[in-house]
Parts: structure tokens; sequence; C-alpha cells
């Protein structure tokens, strides 16, 4: 199976325990796929060596069973694709994955993109075309800017209607809206960037969204550092966001220069790279950004690259919002604007204490008893940093349990961590959990009508 069918799967995985949304919650559900994929490197590799296919070969090598895969794995059944728009994929699956949930062709919707870099073709041609950094850099907006650097990596969000969430407790991250075009013929040949329709985006998206361009702090650029990408992404967003000559200075970066060009996930890397400036209230710095490019007209349009860490700036709204620039070299174009409230309506302002001294559970669960260790090794590490009342609701009600489990009770986290360090998992599973005959489960009578080795002669 390629390697990006995995990067994908464990991508979503992930993104569903940051949600606290378990797989058995969703099963059955009308979720929807997008997922952005351009290479196909790994099927090459069984082009010339015909002996070593078997029956799981094409599935295992097919871009078009990526969102397919996923969708029969989590048994999701709203519309389920792949997109490829170069390196623009990952930002315009955002984008089909939002007029989806508008339209109400499904209730929630993953989306993001992959990329994962295998042989050397892709590289021989991109070095053909002058696309790729000689000195393996992207060096976005800078002097020495000389082409980008491949990367590679996964990134995906999950989106839901605002109201939706809300009504769902779930972790809201930031609200979304975003927009596509196509360069057309307004340029030649088909790889040139167009500033036209960039900026005509820009106007699209905020025009129909009603949103004042004066409340973007930050944009997120394409920004791979090629001499033809940088000054014309540079002149569509600087004639956009400076129509009104007073308007204020404005952070621009690239997450390229961070972790390199990701090509079909680029833009949902740079979309979460902004999500969590937000959360952290801080402006990360663009790397390899000592001279700004004569042909970059950072200073004409009033942005300014940040070269270190920086507090956000002050805002008077009561939010953090950014932009998100992403476009293929075949020409299409995306865009998407991020809000995030400071203090978000489904956040608690005001904890109870009352109820801080209360024994709560904590479950640790797994899908076999190495996994099971590792999980307990690092929650013990790690496990003060939180709150016993968030770690035990969401152990017990926004995660998957697994067959392999463990419980304790406590009334801090200090003690959850102690008694988890005094378990000998190995005794405590000496059992399988995964015989039909047996099931472990928990009781709370209520009415004290329990009794010494009540369930141990029961069978279930």
């Amino acid at each position: 199976m390629d390697p990006q069918h995995k990067f994908v799967l464990d991508g979503i995985f992930m993104a569903l325990e940051n949600a606290g949304i378990s797989k058995q919650q969703t099963s059955g559900s009308n979720t929807g796929v997008y997922i952005g994929m351009t290479t196909s490197d790994y099927a090459k590799i069984f082009s010339t060596v015909a002996e070593e296919s078997d029956n799981y070969t094409l599935t295992g090598t097919s871009n078009s069973i990526v969102a397919a895969r996923v969708s029969y794995v989590f048994n999701w059944t709203g519309p389920s694709m792949m997109i490829d728009t170069a390196c623009s994929s990952s930002l315009v699956a955002v984008h089909l994955a939002c007029q989806a949930l508008r339209s109400g062709e499904c209730d929630m919707a993953i989306a993001g993109g992959v990329n994962s870099l295998m042989t050397p073709d892709i590289f021989i041609q991109l070095s053909k075309a002058g696309m790729i950094s000689p000195t393996g850099k992207c060096q976005a907006f800078s002097e020495n800017a000389d082409g980008y650097a491949r990367g590679e990596g996964c990134g995906i969000i999950i989106l839901k209607p605002l109201e939706q969430a809300l009504k769902d407790n779930d972790p809201i991250w930031g609200t979304i809206v975003t927009a596509v075009n196509h360069d057309g013929q307004t340029v030649t040949p088909i790889t040139a960037p167009s500033p036209q329709q960039q900026e005509s985006l820009l106007d699209i998206v905020f025009d129909r969204y009603r949103i004042n361009p004066e409340s973007v702090d930050y944009i997120e650029a394409h920004g791979t550092g090629t001499k033809a990408g940088d000054p014309v992404e540079v002149t569509a967003l600087g004639k956009f966001f400076q129509k009104d000559t007073n308007s204020k200075q404005r952070l621009i970066g690239s997450v390229k220069t961070n972790i390199g060009h990701l090509e079909s996930g680029a833009g949902v890397a740079g979309l979460i790279k902004v999500l969590l400036m937000h959360k952290h209230r801080e402006i990360v710095p663009s790397l390899h950004f000592d001279k700004p490019s004569e042909n970059v007209p950072l200073d004409k349009y009033n942005l300014k690259v940040p070269t270190e860490v920086q507090p956000w700036p002050k805002t008077d709204n009561g939010y953090m919002r950014s932009c998100v620039n992403s476009f293929g070299f075949g020409g299409t174009n995306s865009h998407a604007i991020i809000t995030t409230h400071m203090n978000p309506s489904n956040e608690l302002e005001n904890y109870d204490t009352s109820t801080s001294q209360l024994p709560r559970i904590v479950c640790l669960s797994a899908r076999d008893l190495s996994s099971l260790h590792m999980i307990k090794s690092v929650f013990c590490e790690t496990g003060e940093a939180y709150k016993i009342e968030d770690v035990s609701y969401t152990t017990m009600y926004r995660r998957n349990h697994f067959p392999f489990r463990v419980a304790v009770v406590g009334t801090n986290m200090k003690q959850i961590i102690q008694k988890l360090k005094e378990i000998d998992l190995e005794h405590t599973n000496r059992t399988d959990p995964l015989s039909k005959k047996k099931k472990i489960i928990l009781v709370f009578a209520g009415m004290g009508t329990n009794w010494k080795g009540m369930c141990c002669s029961i069978s279930i």
C-alpha cells in the first residue's frame, strides 16, 4: 500500500482524537472525505517490477482509492473524492468540503492533503523546469530565492457547520470561508501565475462573505521561493490589501520555509500553521529571509516578513483573523480566510471548582499490550500538565475504547499518574481481552447492592 494511504489514515485518526470524536460515534454517518494528492511515486515501482504485483497492488497504488479507503475504514457514507490541482490541491479540497457542508451534502467533512517522495523522477523534471532549489531551501521573498525545496507529510482538518459544532461541544479552532478560481488565458504559458486572477479571487472571497480586509492581521502566502511566483503573489496581495492607502502594516510568511513545499499538501499545511499561531497567539518566523528580493515589493505594499517569534498584534475586535493563499502550476488558485475568537462561546469561562475534589476515572486503551505500555509511559510523563476533569471526560467519553484497557481513580493528576505507575499491565492483561466469551464491564449499582466477588461467576 502506498505510504500516502497510511499517512492519510493516521492523520485522520489523530485529527479525530484532537477533536474528541471517536470512530464509533461517526460510523455510518454522512461524513464527506476530500483529499488532495498529486504524486504516485509508489505506483512507479510496480510498473517496472510486474512480478511483484499481486491482487492488492491495484487498490494499494491507485490515487483514487485514498479517499475511498478512508470512507471504507471509518464507515462514512458521504461524498468521497480525490482532488489534484497540483500545489493548490489540499486548499481546493478544503473549499469543496466547505461547499458540501453549505449545500447539505454531508454533515461533517474531512479535508486535507498528502505528499510522499519516493523516486527521483519528479525531482529531475522540476530541476529541468527551473522550479526546484539547487540549495535545497525555500527562501520565500528573499534575495537568495532560487526555487523551492520539496517536502513530504500529511495535513488533515475536520469541518462542521458552526451551529452543529457548538451543539456537539466540539473544540473549535476557528471558522473558515473559501473561494477558488482559475487563470484562464490571462497569462502564458500555463505554468505562469496570474496576478490579475489572484487579486480577483481576493475580491471574490472578501466580497462574498462581507469581510473587511482591514480585519486581517496575517497573510500565509503560497511563498514557494521561486523567482516567478513570489513577485506575482506579493503584488496581487499587496494591491488588494492596499486599496486603502492608509491601510495598516501586515505580516506575511510561508510555512514552506520551515518544512519545505508539500505540493498537494501545501495549502492545508499553511492553514494548520495559521490555526496553531491563533491558538498560541504568536507569530512564528519564516526562515531563510535575510534580505528581501528587489523584485518582491514588500515595502511598497507595507508587508513585513517576521524573522523571530512575536506576540499576535493587538486587536480590539475580539478575534484573530488570517488568510491563506495557494495556487497550482496549472492555474487553479484557492484562498481561505480563518477567524478565531479570543473567547469561543463553547469554552468554559468560569470553571466551577466546587466539584474539584470528587474522584474521577481515567481510562487508557489500545489495540495491543505494547501500545498500551507506550500510551501509559507517555501519559505518565505529560499528564500533570492537564486538569483531571478534562482528562477524565476526554478518556471516558471522547476516545475510542480498544480491547486492552486500564482504568484508575483519583482526585488529582498526581494520584492518577502514581496509580498508573504501580499497575503491572502484564498481570492485568493475562486474559485475552479479545475473547467473545468474556467482556470487562463497569458496574455502578448506586444502591449499595454489591458484594465481594460480584460478577465473577456471571457469564456475559
